[in-house]
């Protein structure tokens, strides 16, 4: 009986040791997976800020690289970065169909000066045609990602735009704005009616 309970003891002893040892590598495993993912956001935020030097030294051919690498990672700040490159010409011609492209690729990360820059854009009718209402979502996207000063924006298109005619729909990382025509008009008709007027 002795001996059992001898064996049954070590076995304890033994499982409790393995098991405090598990607990001791999944922690670490789970450490290292947080260091790697911290260590892996630092390099992104170096490389930005290279990049970011090497635009204000006007090496912009050097920068668009950085910025192009991290874009097409995924970095918000760069996709934005890369907008603004093409919007202002930087990266060789002015391209506003490549900057309205990185612009809404960042707004999908909820990037505010994306959506304030492509805001401008809308405002002023630079490369798209003028219009306040996606101006004026835009600006309402930017300072919901908190951007405080697009609150100025807004105030100042206040009285050139419709409210109740734009309409943001989030779903996830997906962002769709509707702005409804209030020059046209609704109609109420029955099926049969509906049916007869598109030729079913």
């Amino acid at each position: 009986m002795k001996v059992k309970m001898k064996k049954n003891i070590f076995l304890i002893v033994l499982t409790l040791f393995l098991s405090s040892f598990s607990l001791v590598a999944c922690g670490n495993s789970k450490n290292t997976a947080k260091q790697e993912a911290n260590n892996s956001q630092q390099n992104v935020n170096s490389l930005f800020e290279k990049a970011q030097n090497l635009f204000d030294q006007d090496k912009y051919e050097d920068a668009y690289k950085i910025f192009k690498q991290l874009a097409d990672q995924g970095d918000a700040k760069a996709q934005n970065a890369l907008g603004n490159g093409y919007q202002h010409g930087f990266w060789g011609n002015v391209d506003f169909d490549n900057a309205i492209y990185w612009y809404n690729k960042a707004i999908e990360k909820n990037e505010p000066h994306a959506a304030y820059n492509l805001a401008s854009l809308y405002e002023k009718g630079n490369g798209v045609k003028q219009d306040f209402d996606l101006a004026y979502a835009y600006y309402t996207l930017a300072k919901e990602f908190g951007l405080d000063v697009a609150q100025k924006k807004l105030l100042e298109l206040d009285s050139k735009v419709v409210k109740e005619n734009i309409r943001i729909l989030k779903n996830g990382d997906n962002i769709q704005i509707a702005i409804d025509d209030p020059s046209s008009k609704w109609e109420i008709m029955d099926e049969e009616d509906y049916l007869k007027k598109n030729g079913r």
